[in-house]
């Protein structure tokens, strides 16, 4: 009995772990024929904002497809929490309108 009460205080001393708390927000561009979905966070602590993906989606867009999206989304937060992956925003259009000029940029330089 003396020795859990020895582990329990001692564990009371410890600082209990960083939350790491994120909300997770999709927010949906409609263009003419698809939309682009895009998978933000929202760092709860520092209330920035940060796109971790996009994904595109149309009529054609399978069951299959949405699911592999999603397992997706989470298997990158899981590898990598948003602050890794690209800079945090104060607002979620400005870390939309970033994302977009980066991943624009190399999507194109990767076709020509």
């Amino acid at each position: 009995m003396n020795k859990f009460r020895v582990f329990t205080l001692s564990f009371l001393k410890k600082k209990p772990p960083k939350m790491n708390l994120f909300e997770r927000i999709e927010v949906w561009r409609h263009l003419e024929n698809e939309i682009h979905i895009y998978i933000c966070f929202k760092n709860l602590e520092t209330n920035l904002y940060y796109v971790q993906m996009m994904n595109f989606a149309n009529k054609k867009t399978t069951e299959e497809t949405k699911k592999y999206q999603l397992n997706l989304s989470y298997e990158l937060f899981i590898e990598d929490k948003p602050p890794k992956v690209s800079k945090g925003y104060t607002s979620i259009t400005e870390a939309i309108e970033e994302y977009d000029k980066s991943f624009f940029q190399v999507k194109k330089k990767n076709i020509y």
